[in-house]
């Protein structure tokens, strides 16, 4: 009898053992990654699931064939696996086509959009139709509606009326019906750019505060002893120094001896984030 008591003894505490350890593991190595999350930044923000508009104030789900519009003083963020992020300006609707992470898939039926495009988790294609136009990208940052395409990075791939260009960082092509020219940016593109970058440099962070926020059981225990100007930095802090390049980026990364998806993505969004601050720079300096 006490062998059998102490056998079942044994085997609760090994199923204890187990559950701890499938907790430690999701905590510290599972990315929990949502499909496609829409943010409301203010103003007017519906989506259409199949049963007619209904408003939008707060962070919702959204899904294939979903309908999203903003109105006049509307905007909002619409982020697909972490990895896409697409401003939604205001008297815009967009309508959430593939969400296969070779092609997600967006048509834009008015207004304009700023999309930026990091490639993580595994996301390596994206397509945006308008009424005009289809752009087809495999890792940029744009704007694009039915009369013009602005590209701050990489380059984007547009067919317009039968017509195939090649758009690429710091370019600029109007779209009319017949098709698509390069014209030269002006000041008011190059500070919309610059405004537009700015509200995705936002995203980015916000984006790795919500990874870092996700894993903190985890985060609160990685001080580092990294320091940078006497300072001794903890996860957070120590990537959102690396902002500014007061610390390496590198060095925090290898000092790191068993990384994790999430960890990686962290770390990607911080190189985004200072590849975008110099970019600003650099587009102001041109003034």
């Amino acid at each position: 009898m006490a062998k059998r008591k102490a056998l079942y003894i044994g085997l609760a505490l090994l199923a204890v053992l187990i559950i701890a350890g499938v907790a430690i593991y999701s905590l510290v190595f599972i990315t929990n990654t949502a499909q496609a999350v829409l943010l409301p930044q203010g103003g007017s923000v519906e989506v259409n699931s199949g049963s007619g508009f209904v408003a939008v104030t707060a962070q919702t789900t959204v899904g294939e064939k979903d309908v999203i519009r903003t109105g006049a003083d509307g905007s909002a963020s619409l982020i697909l696996y972490e990895s896409l992020f697409i401003t939604l300006e205001p008297n815009t609707q967009v309508s959430v086509g593939d969400l296969t992470k070779e092609n997600i898939q967006i048509s834009q039926q008015q207004g304009s959009t700023w999309n930026k495009f990091t490639k993580l988790n595994g996301v390596t294609g994206y397509t945006i139709s308008t009424p005009t136009s289809v752009a087809a990208v495999r890792g940029t940052e744009f704007g694009i509606s039915d009369s013009r395409i602005i590209v701050a990075e990489g380059t984007v791939e547009l067919d317009a009326a039968g017509q195939k260009l090649s758009v690429h960082g710091d370019e600029k092509a109007d779209i009319t019906a017949r098709g698509a020219t390069k014209n030269s940016m002006n000041k008011n593109d190059r500070e919309y750019m610059i405004s537009r970058l700015e509200i995705q440099m936002i995203q980015l962070k916000r984006m790795r505060a919500k990874i870092l926020a996700d894993h903190k059981l985890v985060v609160d225990k990685l001080l580092l002893g990294q320091k940078a100007q006497g300072q001794e930095y903890t996860m957070d802090e120590l990537l959102s120094a690396a902002d500014d390049n007061l610390v390496d980026l590198e060095q925090v990364k290898s000092s790191i001896p068993a990384r994790t998806e999430w960890m990686d993505n962290a770390f990607e969004l911080t190189l985004k984030i200072q590849e975008q601050k110099s970019h600003i720079a650099r587009l102001k300096a041109q003034y």
